[in-house]
């Protein structure tokens, strides 16, 4: 299967449509292993809430955000394609490997990727350099590519970058050790209840007709929502998760409360009062066409919101983005309680 091929029904990318499960509980699963959740959310949103943390933390934290998602991203490609080691295989499969990654980047919204530089060539690389066009968000693409290098290539690589004048990346992986990085054992495990969504699907492809709805620019390597003209792109939460970690580790603290306030505050730029109120009718389809969960219960008046949702993930965004709802549609900021119910359920109550 070529993955930049499309469903000849409804468009959408084979790579995504065969690789991906949108379940009717509210996630988003890999196929050949329901437990690998994915998410396709706004990928605008993810660099403003980094950005925005930045401020709040007065620190950078884009190396946290590399690592975070090279983790996720060699988890991924390792059940992707079952990757085996040995001579025999990787001098079958070393070239085709590069060039599946770069079209697997285009469906998956990353921008288009252009391998320019091997080092050496006819072995195994040292060095590998690519030039993105239209990046989904640039600490996430260089995790992605110091990920996929240390899974073709081996053992633990960095990266470092460079604007081009025309508006391109030119990212360089190079490996720094011949020890692979460390295990990722510890990265997150989410929980899975029954939902009834009910999705009407592509009778060919089996995606919800909300994904068959987006827009796919496969030579640009963009996905758009057609609805809000926001980009987006299929990635992994585990990998968001995961810097999440990075910083708690960084400061010696949970970071939960940053990361809902950075949420809530760039969320406020953009979200208005009417596509508030249009959304909240469709707040279930909404969350699980992301894959961030199944709302089980909700209860709204001009005083109280309260919300159950179970299969969350990422949770601190989803609370921040529905802080800023709240205040869109209200103009004023709410006071919130969450917590965590035993089976893994997210209670919210906004007043």
């Amino acid at each position: 299967m070529k993955v930049i091929a499309r469903c000849r029904s409804c468009g959408v990318p084979l790579g995504v449509s065969r690789n991906h499960k949108w379940r009717d509980n509210g996630t988003i699963v890999f196929a050949r292993d329901p437990s690998h959740r994915m998410v396709l959310l706004e990928t605008e949103n993810l660099d403003g809430i980094f950005q925005t943390l930045e401020k709040m933390m007065d620190r950078p934290i884009e190396k946290q955000v590399i690592r975070g998602k090279a983790a996720a991203t060699r988890q991924f490609l390792k059940l992707l394609v079952g990757w085996r080691r040995g001579w025999l295989t990787y001098l079958i499969s070393y070239r085709p490997a590069r060039e599946f990654i770069a079209d697997l980047s285009k469906v998956m919204g990353y921008g288009s990727v252009e391998l320019m530089e091997v080092s050496p060539r006819f072995r195994r690389a040292e060095r590998m350099t690519l030039r993105v066009r239209d990046v989904y968000s640039l600490p996430l693409v260089c995790g992605d590519f110091k990920g996929a290098a240390e899974t073709v290539e081996g053992g633990t690589s960095e990266v470092d970058y460079l604007l081009e004048k025309d508006g391109s990346y030119r990212i360089t992986a190079y490996r720094v050790s011949e020890e692979p990085p460390p295990s990722e054992e510890d990265l997150v495990h989410y929980p899975d209840k029954p939902g009834d969504i009910g999705w009407e699907r592509c009778n060919a492809c089996g995606v919800p007709v909300e994904v068959a709805s987006l827009k796919w620019e496969l030579e640009k390597g963009t996905i758009t929502d057609g609805a809000t003209g926001r980009r987006m792109a299929v990635f992994g939460p585990a990998g968001i998760e995961r810097v999440f970690l990075e910083l708690e580790r960084e400061i010696g603290r949970p970071v939960d409360d940053l990361v809902i306030e950075a949420q809530r505050r760039h969320a406020l730029t953009f979200l208005e009062s009417e596509e508030v109120m249009e959304g909240l009718a469709k707040l279930r389809k909404i969350l699980g066409l992301r894959g961030l969960g199944y709302l089980e219960d909700l209860e709204a008046s001009r005083e109280k919101v309260s919300l159950r949702i179970a299969n969350t993930c990422l949770k601190p965004l989803i609370i921040g983005f529905l802080e800023a709802a709240f205040e869109a549609a209200l103009q004023r900021k709410p006071q919130t309680s969450w917590e965590t119910t035993p089976d893994g359920d997210l209670l919210i109550e906004m007043r």
